[in-house]
């Protein structure tokens, strides 16, 4: 365990999972998760009595299947949140409807129904952070619950232009997707990309290079960690989450000491003049990864997200 000891020293280390056991096991301090982990876990029989309670909290609210859907999902939600709570001494990321991603209004709504629900529950807002798919409406939305103190975490960052929005709407977090990221730079390889360089790493290195030089204070988790070169090359990076596959194989790699991405303070430079809604939907539009690779990551999560629906109507007709 020396190495993930070294880790927690160097950075904000999360485990991207919702298994209670893992989470005991390796005993780090934020926790972050996803549609399709809420899925694999929901009909696990480690996680029956928070089900059945959301059940039966779903049943007294409403006489309405799809209006005790949504509370069944709410509830179960912020059973796991307190539970989670009660190990880690961080924060847990909650992803909402992906559904949702291009509109303001409906993201909102999810993410203060969720706060709300465990604000009635004693659960500190302070150490929940909502995931927001970062479309345009997705990071408008966080730029709104940030006003409310609703720390977000935008998920899905697979560009420079969504971290440079993330920052300029005031951001807590953001997660850029370090190994979508270089698996659809291998995926075409035929396109003249260049071999063994990992450009999943290289964008969280110059988001982080832009965020310092303009002073911008969002956070940067590396996500969709695929490899120990991966760690390594990131270990300095605000926050990194790690799944238990990953963490598993720690003990096989040393990590250098040397600061990989540059901490130093930059001399204050006037903020760019922020991006308008046209162009960066205009460069997103243009770019190759954004078009195959969000869209993809929104049809998954959306795709899990309905089969925990399904699952539930079975359980609460």
């Amino acid at each position: 365990m020396e190495q993930l000891n070294f880790l927690k020293k160097v950075t904000n280390l999360s485990i991207d999972t919702g298994n209670i056991n893992f989470i005991k096991y390796y005993m780090i301090d934020h926790v972050t998760t996803n549609p399709s982990i809420i899925f694999q876990i929901i009909n696990s029989f480690s996680y029956k009595n928070l089900l059945d309670n959301a059940i039966l909290y779903a049943r007294k609210k409403s006489i309405f299947l799809t209006q005790r859907i949504n509370y069944a999902i709410n509830k179960f939600l912020v059973n796991l949140i307190y539970k989670i709570l009660n190990i880690i001494s961080g924060t847990i990321s909650i992803e909402i409807d992906a559904r949702f991603s291009f509109n303001i209004d409906l993201c909102i709504q999810k993410a203060q129904e969720l706060i709300n629900m465990c604000k009635e529950y004693d659960i500190d807002k302070s150490r929940i952070l909502i995931k927001i798919i970062s479309t345009w409406e997705g990071i408008k939305a966080a730029e709104e619950l940030q006003r409310d103190g609703i720390n977000c975490n935008l998920t899905l960052i697979l560009s420079f232009i969504q971290a440079r929005a993330c920052a300029e709407a005031g951001v807590y977090l953001v997660s850029p997707f370090v190994g979508r990221i270089n698996d659809w730079y291998d995926n075409n390889k035929n396109k003249n990309y260049h071999s063994n360089y990992d450009y999943g790493v290289h964008l969280v290195k110059k988001i982080s290079r832009f965020y310092k030089s303009y002073n911008y204070t969002t956070a940067i988790m590396g996500a969709s960690i695929r490899s120990l070169d991966q760690i390594v090359s990131l270990v300095e990076c605000d926050y990194l989450t790690v799944s238990p596959n990953v963490l598993s194989r720690l003990n096989n790699i040393s990590f250098i000491q040397s600061p990989i991405i540059n901490k130093h303070n930059y001399s204050n430079r006037n903020k760019l003049s922020y991006i308008s809604e046209r162009e960066f939907k205009i460069k997103c539009s243009k770019n190759l990864i954004i078009m195959n690779k969000l869209y993809e990551g929104i049809n998954k999560f959306t795709s899990d997200q309905i089969n925990i629906e399904y699952f539930l109507a079975s359980k609460l007709y």
